[in-house]
């Protein structure tokens, strides 16, 4: 009888369910009531990303009915320049990045990116974004203003970012995408030197 009984118990036991495991927390804490942007850096020449930042600022109420709310400014480098984005409805800077003549600027906000490895790479590509915006299409700063700075060229780094999981993390919600090449040198271009910027951006 102890021998069926616990014949019975076993068999129970085997039919009991396991507990579902619970679902990871979100990577990625894209906030409902802020102005929520992610700097993306990805090497001009391998399309690699280099790592990234993500940020929160004071949601504004319309700045962003129309585009990403960033105001862009550089100084031309005699020997040394700029390149700033300021978030619009606070005067924040979003990204700082030096461009030396003939020499090498570097990247100063975000003053650090979280590494390449902290970031997964998803099977299927995120929704399209609202719009994609590209910073700056043709000015006197980028090394030579060439025609073949093509948009082409720019919409082939953000396929090689899209897949992220940040940008899905972004994608559910209404978000905007900017890409801007940065130049740390001119008087001759140095690809090796140079990145692509992509900004994520999510707010009302």
């Amino acid at each position: 009888m102890r021998r069926i009984l616990l014949m019975i118990l076993l068999a129970l036991a085997g039919c009991t369910e396991s507990p579902s495991p619970s679902p990871e927390p979100e990577r990625w804490d894209i906030q409902d009531d802020a102005a929520n942007f992610a700097v993306l850096q990805v090497d001009y020449v391998t399309r690699e990303l280099e790592g990234g930042a993500l940020r929160y600022f004071a949601l504004c109420d319309t700045c962003d009915a129309h585009g990403i709310p960033l105001n862009f400014s550089f100084k031309y480098p005699g020997d040394f320049g700029w390149n700033r984005f300021l978030y619009e409805a606070t005067g924040d800077t979003v990204f700082y990045g030096t461009t030396v003549w003939h020499g090498r600027g570097d990247r100063e906000v975000p003053s650090e990116l979280v590494s390449p490895d902290s970031f997964s790479q998803l099977a299927v590509a995120a929704p399209d974004p609202i719009s994609i915006e590209y910073y700056p299409i043709c000015e006197e700063f980028i090394f030579d203003c060439r025609e073949n700075w093509e948009r082409s060229e720019a919409d082939s780094v953000w396929a090689s970012v899209r897949t992220l999981d940040i940008v899905e993390a972004f994608a559910k919600r209404s978000y905007r995408v900017g890409l801007y090449l940065y130049p740390r040198t001119i008087g001759g271009f140095d690809p090796r030197s140079a990145d692509w910027i992509v900004f994520l951006y999510a707010g009302n």
